[in-house]
Parts: C-alpha cells; sequence; structure tokens
C-alpha cells in the first residue's frame, strides 16, 4: 500500500514474516531493488509488501540502515563511515550478523550486503576452520581421509 504524506513523500508499506508492519518513505525503501521491483510492479499484498524471508527485528534495523544511506550525500562520507561502523558494531555478535546478511541479500542492498559481509570476514580472518565451525555451531562431517584430500587441494588456505 502506498500513501502520500503532507510533504508528497509516498509511503510504503513492509510486512515482515512475522506479521510486523513498517510503514516508511518509498525513497528510503527502494534502496532495496528487491522491493523497488516489487513496487514498479505493483506487487502489494492487502495493502502492504510481504518480506517472507526478513523478521521484524532484522527489517528494522534494514530500515535504520536505509534512512540513514537515503538521507545523506557525498560530503557526509567520513560521518557515514563511522555511522556505518557503529551501525554494524551494535549488532551484538555473528549470528545477528548472518541475520543481517542474509536480509541485505534478499533485499538486494549492496551497500548493506557489503558492509556486514566485510564485518563476518573481518571476524573470521586468522581463525582456523575448527574455531569457525564452533562459532556457527557447524558439524564436521568429513571424514579423515577426505578432510585430508581437501587440505591438500586447497594447501594454499591452509598456510
Amino acid at each position: 500500500m502506498s500513501i502520500t504524506t503532507e510533504n508528497n513523500e509516498k509511503m510504503i508499506t513492509l510486512m515482515s514474516s512475522d506479521g510486523e508492519e513498517f510503514v516508511v518513505e518509498e525513497a528510503v525503501a527502494a534502496q532495496s531493488q528487491t522491493i523497488k521491483h516489487l513496487i514498479e510492479d505493483g506487487c502489494s499484498t492487502e495493502g502492504s509488501i510481504p518480506l517472507p524471508n526478513v523478521t521484524g527485528r532484522v527489517l528494522s534495523e534494514v530500515i535504520q540502515y536505509c534512512k540513514k544511506h537515503s538521507s545523506s550525500d557525498d560530503k557526509e562520507e567520513k560521518e557515514l563511515e563511522a555511522w556505518d561502523a557503529e551501525f554494524v558494531k551494535a549488532a551484538d555478535d555473528h549470528v545477528a550478523l548472518t541475520d543481517l546478511m542474509m536480509a541485505a541479500n534478499f533485499l538486494d542492498i549492496k551497500g548493506l550486503l557489503d558492509l556486514v559481509a566485510q564485518t563476518l570476514a573481518n571476524m573470521i580472518t586468522g581463525k582456523s576452520p575448527e574455531e569457525v565451525r564452533r562459532m556457527w555451531n557447524i558439524k564436521n562431517d568429513f571424514t579423515p581421509e577426505e578432510a585430508e584430500k581437501v587440505r591438500k587441494e586447497n594447501q594454499w588456505a591452509f598456510e
């Protein structure tokens, strides 16, 4: 559903996977290429655009990012970089960042995806495969022979 405010700003209603509704300016929502295409195609369900892969908690963070980035200009580049650093720092941990990255990917928000992916990459830099598995609770299902084969094929990564 779209509404026009007193300032002639078009508003869009987004619905998260857990049923939370968010009314945002079209310019903010359109930072997501996915939402932008849905708006252009006139897709909405009962007056809102459903986002089945994004929870309300994560969508509120995505909207916060999009609001900040829609209102900034090139003169504020350093300030925006500092804001981005605080934004990902506030995301708590790698699980919250992973949820945010999945949403940024689904919503096709390149800047947010790049920011979160780089943050996660920095978190795992220098960690062993075992440490990364523990971080994300990933079960090692390789046999010792398979693990050795992977190590030999990708020896450069283990040096």
